[in-house]
């Protein structure tokens, strides 16, 4: 989907002149003899905030002017509009943001590609620049047929909508990206999450087997998935997912023998005992990645235990799969219960502690205290979902709606209209600027001063498909539908409203929408649930394949 999308305001301006209010002009068409809306004389610059975040290329309509240069950087913060090149880890990074064009008459100028809310033009010589208008082509994903979530609490309704958001601006290219500024990638650990929100809102696409295409072509050429090993393990997972959504057959069939080269794969480096030694493997990695696990555990050793616990996952859930084929499950068998003489630790990592309870490694009263001290202290963009459905499943409810609320909606609080690649409740106490504005140093900002690891600074993605993760969480436990046999041809309709009153929802699946409205009347659950042809309720946990 492409659209059009016009500044909502303007943050700052310098030396600026305007004959008329360029925000609610609607021109894309630059026409002789009228006058510029905006004049930028030389060294002056204006910031325009467009309202929301975009992934797509800022157009400059200009007028009759002299020659000269201007600088556009575009933003997802306006501190990030404001940086040079190389100052708080601002760059070009997998898109041009930040880039030089010459001043030409009765022109479109255009930038490239990028993700952005924010964009400041300065006159670097000549000039002035006479502008007619600026606007912003945005792309986007959109069906016609879009699930949806709604409840009685606004702030998460307006979470699920972001989430969506995030979700619509990372589908690129064919594919499922990270990121829509930064990590423009195909990252198949980071695409769970996504592939749960792209299922519960858009149904089957094509660029999800476009991602699992991609996924499978490392293992064919000599290398784990994403070089990355757990990533290999998240393919298995990611295949699952695909085929308990979907159904499709045809596609899961051309993917056994890939299947079988990461189960082989694994099978090297798993030892009898359980342990685990890449020195009899042969396909490369990247050095150090060997337990990676989520960026906030990396070089632990809790990681260590994370990273056992989704490999043993992955091979349960592989189990099923090959099964429900006619495949030997064997080398999936034997490594699941390799994997299980491992020990479990007491980890201050949450998202440990939840994929130690997934994978069966523990039980939920063993982790419940873990997963809601706190609140949403320790959790993270990638993790949220699973640390989340964790919470729920050990006990948690009205706490782990709270959960929810603190950590994406301060996100929110600080302007965020798509969720970001890592977030940390924490930064919260230092009282930080928002993203709309503009930068000082005696205050600490939201973008500039926080992240950690990959994403230190303005480095950091501000539209980050794996942490709209939630909207999964409030389609599948909130309101409770999961498929539990391929395709949606039965389904598990289990709602917990986690202190709630109302929630409705739309799912679609390859029978057709499932509609599904759960209230509380005088302390009782009324449900109202309408189920395509083709599908049925089954909330036996034991029938999922």
């Amino acid at each position: 989907m492409l659209e059009l999308i016009f500044p909502k305001k303007i943050i700052e301006s310098q030396g600026v002149s305007q004959s008329g209010d360029i925000l609610s002009n609607r021109e894309t068409q630059v026409l002789l003899a009228q006058p510029p809306m905006m004049v930028i004389p030389e060294k002056g610059f204006v910031v325009f905030d467009f309202g929301q975040e975009i992934y797509g290329r800022l157009h400059l309509i200009t007028q009759s002017g002299p020659a000269g240069e201007i600088r556009i950087r575009l933003g997802e913060s306006v501190a990030e509009c404001y940086a040079e090149l190389g100052e708080d880890n601002a760059g070009n990074y997998h898109s041009l943001r930040d880039c030089k064009l010459p001043i030409i008459s009765y022109a479109d100028l255009m930038t490239n590609d990028s993700g952005f809310r924010f964009a400041r033009i300065d006159v670097v010589s000549g000039g002035p620049l006479q502008i007619r208008n600026v606007f912003a082509e945005s792309k986007y994903f959109s069906t016609d047929n879009e699930g949806y979530f709604k409840s009685n609490d606004e702030t998460v309704n307006k979470i699920f909508d972001v989430a969506k958001h995030t979700t619509s601006l990372c589908i690129q290219n064919g594919v499922v990206w990270d990121g829509a500024k930064r990590d423009r990638l195909v990252w198949i650990g980071d695409f769970h999450p996504e592939i749960l929100s792209i299922a519960s809102v858009y149904g089957c696409i094509e660029e999800i087997e476009n991602v699992l295409d991609h996924g499978a072509v490392y293992m064919s050429n000599g290398v784990w998935t994403n070089c990355i090993p757990a990533y290999s393990a998240w393919w298995l997972i990611c295949l699952n997912e695909y085929y308990r959504h979907y159904g499709k057959k045809e596609y899961v069939l051309r993917q056994i023998p890939v299947i079988k080269k990461v189960l082989a794969a694994f099978n090297e480096i798993v030892l009898e005992d359980g342990s685990i030694s890449f020195k009899n493997s042969t396909l490369k990695y990247f050095e150090k990645n060997d337990f990676f696990f989520d960026w906030p555990t990396n070089f632990t050793e809790d990681s260590y235990y994370g990273w056992v616990s989704i490999i043993q996952y992955a091979c349960q859930e592989t189990q099923k799969l090959l099964a429900e084929f006619g495949e030997n499950a064997e080398m999936a068998d034997s490594l699941y219960e390799r994997l299980r003489k491992n020990k479990t630790i007491a980890s201050t990592f949450k998202q440990v502690e939840a994929w130690q309870y997934l994978s069966g490694r523990k039980t939920a009263a063993d982790v419940k205290d873990a997963l809601l001290d706190g609140g949403a202290k320790g959790m993270t963009g990638f993790m949220g979902y699973y640390i989340l459905t964790a919470a729920v499943e050990a006990g948690g409810n009205a706490e782990v709606l709270t959960m929810i609320k603190d950590f994406y909606g301060a996100m929110l609080d600080c302007g965020a209209t798509s969720f970001w690649e890592d977030f940390d409740v924490e930064w919260m106490e230092d009282q930080p600027q928002g993203l709309e504005e503009i930068p000082t140093k005696d205050r600490k900002n939201i973008h500039r001063d926080y992240g950690k690891y990959c994403y230190t600074g303005l480095r950091h993605s501000l539209c980050h498909g794996w942490t709209a993760g939630v909207l999964a969480f409030f389609t599948r436990t909130v309101l409770g539908v999961k498929p539990i046999a391929p395709g949606y041809s039965k389904v598990q309709i289990k709602p917990n409203l986690l202190g709630l009153t109302e929630v409705e929802g739309r799912i679609p699946t390859p029978h057709g929408d499932i509609y599904v409205k759960h209230m509380l009347q005088n302390g009782e659950l009324v449900s109202d649930i309408q189920l395509p042809q083709g599908v049925e309720i089954d909330n036996n946990e034991t029938n999922i394949y």
